[in-house]
């Protein structure tokens, strides 16, 4: 395992929950691994590819995330991490932003116990890490190139993040931050309207 992923800590972080998730082990996830296009590889910064080993973990990870993701809420999440600051987000903005009823579908609300949660699952698979006080979010910056250049790139060309934040800050006013802007195996359900 540790050969095909390049011996890379972080690929080798993002394969675990995606074994463990799939719950058919190593051969399945190895499997898997080679049917990724050799063509698929990220770029960092100075136009410098990474290694196949870790766009290969990134994009299982990514698909079981998608498949795991009923609601759409860590989809969302990824997406807002993606495009805000590298050095890391306030979890207090991303309550504002559930809270503004940018996080689930249709407008409504997310409690802020909710989006923890949302936020927890994200951590145990590796995409996101909280500062040592817990009120830091931070996304690798693989994840952030990926998700910018790959997983988000219609909704962020296409303007449709950025007026969903907007849409949603404008709705919530309160709470000091408006103007600054798992359950084991699964992300969390429901939508935790208020």
């Amino acid at each position: 395992m540790a050969a095909a992923l390049e011996h890379l800590p972080l690929a080798l972080a993002l394969a675990a929950p995606v074994i463990r998730g799939q719950r058919h082990g190593y051969v399945r996830y190895l499997d898997r691994l080679q049917t990724i296009p050799t063509e698929v590889h990220l770029t960092g910064a100075g136009g410098q590819p990474y290694p196949h080993g870790v766009a290969r973990a990134v994009s299982l990870s990514l698909a079981a995330i998608r498949a795991a993701d009923k609601t759409g809420m860590c989809t969302r999440v990824i997406e807002i991490m993606a495009v805000l600051s590298a050095a890391g987000v306030r979890r207090e903005l991303l309550h504002v932003v559930g809270r503004a009823g940018v996080l689930a579908g249709g407008g409504h609300r997310v409690e802020a116990a909710l989006v923890d949660r949302a936020l927890e699952w994200l951590s145990d698979r590796s995409l996101l890490t909280f500062s040592l006080d817990g009120q830091t979010v931070t996304m690798h910056r693989w994840w952030r190139t990926w998700s910018v250049t790959g997983w988000s790139q219609a909704a962020v060309g296409g303007g449709v993040l950025g007026r969903r934040i907007c849409a949603g800050s404008a709705r919530y006013r309160g709470g000091g931050v408006a103007g600054s802007f798992g359950r084991q195996g699964h992300p969390p359900a429901g939508n935790g309207a208020a």
